[in-house]
């Protein structure tokens, strides 16, 4: 990504000199030209009401500045030193070089440019100073099954299937010894996998990542495990991979989402995604070894993503745990609640998603995506109470972990608690599509 285009603004004392640069500025359509003057007095007026990149000064108004900001005109006398525009590059553009010229450039800690013989470094002059602009990386939502058996696997690819029907989208299954997604998907052909993109080292382009994903007909792409583990240890594999999921997060440009499928169980693989995701959604079914396994996983993530919950293969009917007492037992916002169906069962042995999963996860999805361009920071929208649950923080967010607390978890944010809940005014848990409890 190249830098922006910069705002300038130019004081020359050389009339001259000042319709040149303005004429050579007209020739770089993406520079915006916020004003120009003819003295010190103008310049700091034009600084004042626009927030300048650069400002190009001439060698006159130059030493004027410089003598202004050593509290001293070059007649002898005090003066004070006249405001700075905060951020604002200084480019001397002067019609001849001699020591005092440079030296005045120096001081003012000020680019220069010899006009016109270098009138093609001013573009240059003016954007090494600019700043980088900040790298936005698409939402990290990871989906964990910590309990081995809870369909965690089947619920990122409804998830990513959901989330797509929004905007863009792009699965990884991070389970390198026994990653599904090849299988469930249809995908089983594909000749590439996540390792493919360890070739590329440091320098994994956006086009290198498409290269690897394979495309699901429901429009999201899907970075595969490797069809069989290989012979490379996993913790050396996993350096470089962590790696590759950072590479992928950067080629949306803060567009999309890349939904995580994690490794079950409590290793350092999912614990790692786990805590540097924007969003972790723990998938649990109704029962109390899926429950205790899963409150182990939330203590374990401490500090940093949004936790919630996905409810899996639950029914009112079979008189098993709620989502009310899922939340209870968790401290943890119910996200989802995805009922018992035949077509989710069968989805897997069928090579595709089922309809109504993808709908249950539709609120959660819309939360996902909804906010995507607002600024990194903001949460993903709704009251506390809403259709899928507490707020679910951004990038970086996250409730904190009391001492006094001995469950771990803080009833705030993503993580509030029903009784929390309850006393501001929402329900205990929250509605679901496809259900009502």
């Amino acid at each position: 990504m190249g830098k922006p285009a910069p705002t300038v603004v130019v004081a020359s004392d050389d009339p001259v000199l000042l319709d040149e640069i303005v004429r050579h500025l007209e020739e770089l359509p993406s520079w915006r030209l916020a004003g120009w003057a003819r003295t010190v007095g103008d310049l700091e007026r034009l600084l004042a009401e626009h927030t300048a990149d650069a400002a190009l000064v001439s060698a006159g108004l130059a030493g004027e500045l410089d003598a202004a900001r050593s509290g001293r005109h070059p007649n002898g006398s005090r003066t004070a030193a006249p405001p700075d525009g905060v951020g604002t590059r200084l480019v001397v553009v002067a019609t001849e070089q001699d020591e005092r010229i440079l030296r005045c450039s120096l001081r003012l800690g000020a680019g220069f440019v010899l006009w016109p013989q270098e009138r093609e470094d001013l573009q240059p002059a003016v954007e090494a100073g600019l700043p980088a602009p900040a790298t936005r990386r698409d939402r990290l939502v990871a989906v964990w099954g910590p309990k081995g058996g809870t369909g965690a696997t089947v619920l990122a690819a409804h998830l990513a299937g959901a989330v797509a029907a929004a905007a863009s989208c792009m699965l990884v299954d991070l389970d390198l010894r026994h990653g599904d997604q090849r299988v469930l998907l249809g995908a089983g052909n594909h000749p590439r996998s996540i390792l493919d993109l360890l070739e590329a080292g440091d320098d994994i382009s956006p086009s290198a990542v498409e290269g690897v994903a394979w495309r699901h007909p429901s429009g999201f792409g899907v970075v595969l495990a490797p069809a069989s583990p290989g012979g490379r240890p996993l913790a050396e594999t996993w350096g470089g991979v962590a790696q590759a999921l950072d590479a992928i997060r950067s080629t949306g440009e803060g567009r999309g989402v890349v939904v995580a499928d994690l490794p079950s169980g409590l290793g350092p693989i999912p614990l790692d995604v786990a805590g540097r995701a924007d969003a972790t959604a723990i998938v649990v079914t109704p029962d109390l070894l899926a429950l205790r396994r899963a409150r182990d996983a939330a203590r374990a993530v401490g500090e940093g993503p949004e936790v919630g919950v996905i409810l899996n293969r639950w029914s009112r009917s079979a008189g098993v745990l709620s989502p009310a007492d899922v939340e209870a037992v968790l401290t943890l916002p119910a996200w989802a609640t995805v009922p018992v169906q035949a077509g989710l069962l069968r989805a897997p042995d069928l090579g595709r998603l089922s309809r109504p999963a993808c709908r249950a996860l539709a609120p959660l999805a819309a939360r996902l995506t909804g906010p995507l361009a607002g600024p990194v920071g903001s949460t993903f929208g709704g009251p506390p109470g809403a259709a899928v649950g507490g707020p679910l923080g951004a990038a970086g967010g996250g409730g904190a972990r009391s001492a006094g607390d001995p469950t771990g978890a803080v009833p705030r944010g993503g993580r509030r608690g029903p009784e929390a809940r309850e006393r501001a005014g929402a329900p205990a848990a929250a509605a679901t599509t496809g259900s009502r409890r």
